[in-house]
């Protein structure tokens, strides 16, 4: 049965070493949190990660940061087993250019095309880290 529990990234409401994996999507950066809660959420997700388990941080934001991210998880008690960069840059223009019409069958349907989607993104991924809006970096708990 599916549950919803709401608490704070900072004191996450589970036992340690509940989880195997866990999302942290768009929270680094978009959460706008002080240093000492983004500081609190890092070792908080060590907390509640199994030895062993994973945690993937996704964000939103302009490739000249994509280093700050990665140094704040660098600087956790995590540690980084890789960084890529998802090369959405052309889907996100591509989306955005036509955003007043998406509701017209021939956009709706473009935007729809996972044909069309993989192809911005191969172009996407020519313009290495800056063909990117978003980033994934995965951390595992060592120990």
């Amino acid at each position: 049965h599916p549950a919803f529990i709401v608490g704070s990234s900072s004191v996450i409401p589970f036992k340690s070493s509940t989880f195997d994996a866990l999302i942290l999507a768009d929270g680094i950066s978009e959460w706008q949190l002080s240093d000492s809660d983004r500081t609190s959420m890092l070792a908080e997700t060590h907390r509640v990660l199994r030895t062993g388990g994973v945690a993937l941080f996704t964000d939103y934001m302009r490739p000249s940061d994509f280093h700050k991210l990665v140094a704040i998880i660098q600087n956790s008690p995590l540690t980084i087993s890789s960084v890529q960069y998802l090369n959405d840059r052309l889907w996100y223009q591509f989306g955005g250019l036509f955003k007043a019409v998406r509701n017209w069958p021939v956009i709706s349907n473009a935007l729809a095309s996972v044909s069309l989607a993989k192809s911005l993104r191969s172009v996407s991924s020519l313009l290495g880290k800056i063909g990117s809006r978003h980033i994934l970096v995965v951390a595992e708990k060592k120990s």
